[in-house]
């Protein structure tokens, strides 16, 4: 087995440091410059947990991530790993693709967290720097929310900067791009996969009265599923630089409670683009988007360039 995952996982790039003497296992890890430790465990004869347990004694345990290749797949005993601090669990047998991604993705968490450390010592030269394609943005999040930093992540796309500020690992504040805030900048953001990233380190973060992402693993959660889906609303509407405007037969109980409408509403507006209202309403661009394909189905909101066709 360990030959099978030196060669395997040598042929898709990673240098291999093998051991399958477990007296040797302890000296390899405080001595080796390593990203990832993995233990192969075999039933009756190597402990993946007790391998962790030594492995957390080391100087490795603060730099380095964890994997168990476990025997035994019960729920409880994963979990049981998994709290401990482990990086990830896997099952055997699994499929060596899937080991793969788990291993990159655990190189990318640990190089955050390492960057982290290296900061909260004082290594001033030390950049939290790097490029969307390579992290995720919800994997940014995330990270620095478990690692109860201080300070501001801002992510440079094509649009402007979105800024995260941090305090004692709580999100308080996100801005973005033409005055984007709160949520609605937030899910936005999570729909840029490219772009450039660094955190700044800084005491001066303060409480935020107005905004407010408790719990904030669901809300990235509920990003991520909004930025998949806000596409297929957006491409059933108008696109720009088409205008639309409010439909003369619209009445108002139609128009109640239309929040992404409001700049027609208050005539500030005889018509506009679609992309206009969605970055204008407060609520998320798919909720707006959602909206707005309502009122344009029951005719409440049609294209400019029909209205004066049919007059």
């Amino acid at each position: 087995m360990l030959e099978l995952l030196e060669e395997v996982l040598s042929d898709v790039g990673f240098s291999v440091d093998v051991s399958d003497i477990l007296e040797n296992v302890a000296g390899k890890i405080t001595t080796s410059e390593l990203n990832v430790v993995i233990c192969d465990e075999v039933a009756g004869e190597t402990d993946g947990e007790k391998v962790y347990a030594d492995f957390l004694v080391s100087p490795q345990a603060k730099t380095s991530a964890f994997i168990l290749l476990g025997d035994d797949p019960d729920g409880e005993r994963i979990k049981r790993c998994l709290v401990a601090g482990m990086t990830d669990y896997l099952s055997k047998p699994f499929d060596i693709d899937e080991l793969d991604g788990r291993i990159r993705k655990a190189i990318r968490t640990q190089r955050i967290a390492n960057q982290a450390l290296a900061l909260d010592e004082g290594d001033d030269e030390v950049g939290f720097q790097g490029k969307l394609s390579s992290l995720g943005l919800p994997d940014l999040l995330m990270n620095l929310h478990q690692n109860t930093r201080d300070g501001k992540l801002v992510v440079t796309v094509d649009e402007g900067e979105y800024i995260f500020e941090y305090l004692a690992g709580k999100l308080v504040r996100v801005s973005g791009p033409r005055g984007l805030a709160g949520r609605k900048a937030l899910f936005r953001a999570m729909r840029e996969v490219a772009g450039d990233f660094r955190f700044v380190v800084t005491n001066k973060i303060k409480k935020s009265k107005s905004q407010s992402f408790d719990n904030l693993a669901n809300v990235i959660l509920q990003a991520v599923q909004e930025a998949d889906e806000f596409p297929l609303y957006r491409n059933k509407l108008p696109s720009d630089p088409v205008a639309v405007m409010l439909s003369t037969a619209a009445g108002e109980p139609e128009l109640e409670g239309a929040t992404a409408i409001q700049p027609l509403l208050e005539g500030l507006l005889q018509s506009t683009t679609i992309d206009i209202l969605i970055h204008a309403c407060p609520k998320t661009d798919l909720q707006a988007a959602m909206e707005l394909q309502e009122l344009m189905d029951g005719d409440v909101l049609i294209v400019a360039g029909a209205a004066e066709a049919s007059a």
